[in-house]
């Protein structure tokens, strides 16, 4: 055969074969899938939460992990994916845990895992005080500590002042105590040390604490002059360089729950009264005779919307310059006309007052957001106390203030008459709205002396509405009888379509919901307080609709008339401007003078702002001496314009305004 033929055969062949074996290792069965994560690692904090993981690949696959304490969205699929983790809390204070997710995919021939990694709860140390002011003399100090870590910690000093050399030695951190020594200050000007404490755990993470000392600068009492609180109120802001002392009985100790912690309260023998605060507990009691040494103090000014007072800080143990125990503090008695600027933060007794809406107790808000799941939903938007709105035998009314924080808030009101002693005050509070010239706040539950009976009450309740759903109540009925007085009296609304039990879109219907009330328990564990059904709710308002009270009589009665209600509105879009009027013949309408009010809007859990409140408000509003010895008067709730709460949105057909409690009163 020629040798060209033969040359040319083999390379075509050669061609072929090669041709024929990439062909067959191309084939579908030897294909390698993509599978595989983005991270070899994902680390997640201690608390409870979620985290993502993005597995790629071009197949199908299913993921396993024999851990428990978390699980995916997702445990199969194909393609690539985005996968969510939701775990659960890691309550050790020491171990991490881990788990192992590993992905396959369904034909078995690719793999790939990852590492989850959940760190312990971070350790934490917690000071009694983040500020510690100290006299000028050589003294040991002790302050308490919390923490999670039994050792480890490391402790050190900065001086304000490095040129002054170090004077707090023999710092020590145990039992509980973090513990020093200070050299005395025998300089003319203060001091400042800060104690920083600092823990590294194995894994590198950080805590850290510290506080601030504040050495007074030397002193010296005996040469203090004494002046009197004129003098001291008189004093402008800043440091108090006068060494001066004032003398007077000690009214609020510094540990009242119904005032803010270490809060103290002085009162001359003219019954004038200075506040002060420490960051350490004083020692002092109620009554006790005092002299109270102001050089090295600060005077702060503390703003209450647009009021402002003084109060003396940086109180410490040396300020308490004499201490004996006194009489009691005898209070100014006064009707609430009587109270003026000059009582402001001094003790007072309130004359003939009553409770001017006796049902629940000393906080009436939601329970969910003073005590339950809603507290840290309000946050600082929630002002932590509760207005209690009091009225005297004059017609003049008063709110009485109750912190959270205090042991009897949940109490049943009394509804009787009698005194009330406290601290005249002035506060601001976004949530409740205007609460008038005065404040009283209880030292004491028994400084809220009335009677538990009405019937040992000056006034007598002419008609009431609780408002609480009547048992065997009828939808569509046009009329509800009042809780006491004559079955006569009406309490409706101008465009209502009658009385049911749920909302209905479009509709004027008067419905039943829930209203919050302190002495209830409604679910067993102190956490809720809803009365269901116990309000009166209805939509569509203009300014020409209104709440109506009628057929009420007042024949033969000669005395002080007035109205309480307790409402409030939808937020945001719910009608806002109300106004009290009056009419003798059902025709002809009058103001009743102070009768304009402003209704707060109800927070729901995602609108927990500063200017809606938890609950509802109560007013009171002395009613004219035209409507005494009448056979029939009238008196409306009238919308007066079309903004809503939160006085920017504009009533919307479908907001409600509701009330919670209607009652009109005349003195004994």
């Amino acid at each position: 055969m020629n040798t060209y033929f033969i040359k040319r055969f083999i390379a075509r062949t050669a061609v072929v074969l090669s041709a024929a074996a990439l062909f067959c290792g191309c084939s579908d069965d030897d294909e390698t899938s993509t599978l595989h994560f983005d991270k070899p690692e994902v680390v997640i904090g201690p608390e409870s939460s979620t985290a993502s993981f993005i597995l790629r690949s071009d197949t199908s696959w299913k993921l396993h992990s024999d851990a428990d304490w978390f699980t995916l969205n997702l445990t199969k699929g194909a393609k690539s994916a985005s996968v969510i983790i939701t775990y659960s809390e890691n309550t050790s204070m020491t171990e991490k845990r881990t788990a192992v997710i590993t992905a396959t995919t369904l034909s078995g021939d690719a793999s790939d895992s990852f590492i989850l990694s959940q760190m312990p709860v971070e350790s934490y140390i917690r000071l009694e005080t983040e500020a510690l002011p100290i006299s000028a003399t050589a003294a040991h100090h002790e302050i308490a500590v919390e923490t999670s870590v039994d050792s480890g910690i490391d402790l050190s000093v900065s001086y304000g002042d490095e040129e002054g050399g170090a004077w707090i030695e023999n710092l020590t951190l145990a039992d509980g105590k973090l513990a020093f020594d200070a050299g005395e200050n025998g300089s003319s000007e203060r001091r400042i040390a800060v104690i920083s404490l600092l823990y590294q755990d194995e894994f590198g993470r950080t805590t850290e604490a510290a506080v601030r000392i504040t050495q007074s600068f030397s002193m010296n009492p005996s040469a203090a002059t004494e002046k009197d609180f004129a003098f001291a109120a008189a004093l402008g802001t800043g440091d108090v360089e006068e060494n001066v002392y004032v003398t007077g009985q000690i009214v609020l100790d510094g540990r009242n729950a119904n005032f803010p912690n270490r809060r103290y309260s002085i009162q001359d023998a003219e019954g004038r009264a200075l506040l002060f605060e420490s960051t350490i507990d004083l020692g002092v009691a109620r009554n006790d005779r005092v002299r109270l040494w102001l050089l090295g103090s600060t005077v702060k000014e503390v703003a209450e919307g647009t009021f402002t007072y003084k109060v003396f800080t940086g109180i410490a143990a040396e300020h308490i310059m004499q201490k004996e125990a006194g009489s009691p503090v005898q209070p100014r008695e006064v009707y609430i006309r009587d109270l003026t600027d000059e009582m402001l933060f001094s003790l007072v007794r309130l004359r003939d007052v009553e409770i001017a809406m006796p049902y629940g107790g000393l906080v009436n808000y939601d329970e969910y957001y003073v005590s339950g799941g809603g507290v840290n939903v309000y946050g600082k938007n929630l002002t932590k106390y509760y207005s209690t709105c009091l009225r005297d035998i004059n017609g003049d009314h008063l709110y009485m203030l109750t912190n959270f924080g205090v042991d009897y808030r949940r109490h049943s009101l009394p509804m009787g008459s009698g005194t009330v002693t406290g601290i005249l005050t002035r506060e601001y509070n976004s949530n409740f709205g205007e609460m008038g010239a005065f404040q009283i706040r209880h030292l004491t539950q028994a400084e809220i002396a009335l009677d538990p009976s009405r019937e040992n009450s000056f006034s007598k309740v002419l008609v009431e509405w609780t408002c609480v759903k009547p048992a065997g109540f009828k939808e569509g009925v046009t009329h509800v009888a009042p809780t006491t007085g004559p079955a006569s009296a009406s309490l409706y609304k101008s465009n209502a379509d009658g009385f049911y039990n749920a909302f209905l879109a479009g509709s004027g219907r008067i419905y039943f919901g829930n209203k919050p009330r302190g002495d209830v328990d409604s679910n067993g564990q102190g956490t809720a307080n809803t009365v269901k059904g116990g309000g009166m709710y209805s939509a569509l308002w203009d300014t020409d609709t209104y709440w109506l009270i009628s057929n009420v009589s007042t024949s033969g009665i000669r005395s002080q008339l007035s109205l309480q209600i307790e409402t409030n509105s939808l937020l945001a879009t719910g009608p806002r401007d109300f106004v009290v009027e009056y009419s003798t013949d059902g025709t002809s309408w009058t103001a009743v003078p102070g009768g304009s009010y402003t209704v707060i809007g109800q927070c729901d859990s995602k609108n927990a702002l500063p200017h809606y409140m938890p609950g509802f408000k109560v007013f009171d509003f002395a009613l004219p001496a035209a409507l005494q010895d009448k056979a029939s008067v009238s008196i409306r709730l009238r919308c007066a314009s079309l903004t809503g709460t939160d006085g920017k949105s504009s009533v919307v057909p479908n907001a409600t305004n509701r009330l919670g409690h209607v009652s009109i009163k005349y003195n004994k």
